[in-house]
């Protein structure tokens, strides 16, 4: 886990200019359900699969 890189996130996203934004450090496969549906999902490092448990609490925008 990489606490100095999450509170550079939150100090950077989660200002009082962006009431919507918030940054959570949960494992890749379960996400965070309790504020989904999400406009977007942004991961950290790169994946070569989506779990399909991020991909249902995308919010859907004329089917993309």
């Amino acid at each position: 886990e990489d606490h100095e890189l999450l509170e550079t996130a939150r100090r950077m996203l989660c200002d009082k200019q962006h009431k919507s934004i918030s940054v959570k450090n949960t494992s890749l496969v379960v996400g965070c359900e309790e504020h989904a549906p999400y406009d977007a999902i942004i991961i950290e490092g790169g994946v070569f699969h989506v779990p399909q448990t991020l991909l249902e609490q995308m919010m859907i925008h004329n089917g993309q």
